[in-house]
């Protein structure tokens, strides 16, 4: 459920709450965040037909749930914000590092924050994929093979999933069976009314092991007569074993 409550100074606090199995282990739906980017299928302009070399998506799950044994030490969100005319209008930028261990679970606490301007909105950001990375693809069900895409200057393979809070695609390397990049449509009940709100998270190999290494935000909120556009970008780093 995503609230907004005007405050006495005129500033808009905006938050998310997460609705049961909504929550987005990234999709499993540990949601308390959210994103930017639409985008239609058609035009990633993918051969549909799957060859024998393509992996199961059996297999690409198999590759990435190891990563669960990781976590990011450091946070970075930055957040700017504009207008309905997109005249910026100010920018936070939060680090965030863990700072203790329950159950297993880090807890983390604010290390620097720095404002620009007068961004005028307050929200608490975590996609948990800094926590469990490996579950980054849970929770849309089985995806099946699209076809091949472009990533940039490689030739990839691209499988979708739908279930009831959305749908993802995954842009996977042929060679190794890693997701590369994942784009996601969330279907949301907010105090505003139904909205779609879409995620775009990176992946990356590092120090031998396959984590998220940013996600990016582009949302535009309205109400009424009051329009904002956000632009978000949190990067994870740092990768740690859980203890």
């Amino acid at each position: 459920v995503v609230q907004a409550d005007p405050t006495a100074s005129g500033r808009l606090t905006f938050f998310v709450r997460p609705q049961p199995r909504l929550q987005m282990s990234m999709a499993r739906q540990h949601i308390k965040f959210l994103l930017a980017s639409h985008f239609l299928v058609g035009a990633y302009g993918y051969s549909k037909g799957a060859s024998p070399e393509v992996p199961r998506w059996e297999q690409v799950l198999e590759k990435v749930q190891g990563s669960n044994r990781l976590v990011a030490s450091k946070v970075i969100t930055h957040m700017s914000v504009y207008d309905g005319k997109d005249k910026f209008l100010g920018s936070t930028q939060t680090v965030e590092a863990i700072s203790d261990w329950s159950n297993h679970k880090a807890s983390r606490r604010i290390v620097s924050k720095n404002t620009e301007g007068t961004p005028g909105i307050t929200m608490k950001l975590s996609l948990d994929v800094e926590n469990n990375p490996g579950e980054a693809l849970d929770g849309f069900g089985p995806a099946t093979f699209k076809g091949y895409s472009q990533l940039g200057p490689s030739r990839v393979l691209l499988f979708e999933a739908v279930g009831k809070s959305g749908k993802m695609l995954v842009y996977v390397n042929p060679e190794t069976a890693l997701p590369l990049k994942a784009e996601y449509v969330f279907n949301l009940s907010t105090a505003f009314g139904p909205t779609v709100m879409n995620a775009t998270v990176l992946f990356a190999v590092v120090k031998g092991a396959w984590v998220p290494q940013s996600s990016t935000i582009d949302k535009v909120i309205k109400h009424l007569f009051w329009d904002r556009h956000l632009v978000i970008q949190i990067t994870y780093s740092e990768w740690t074993l859980k203890p």
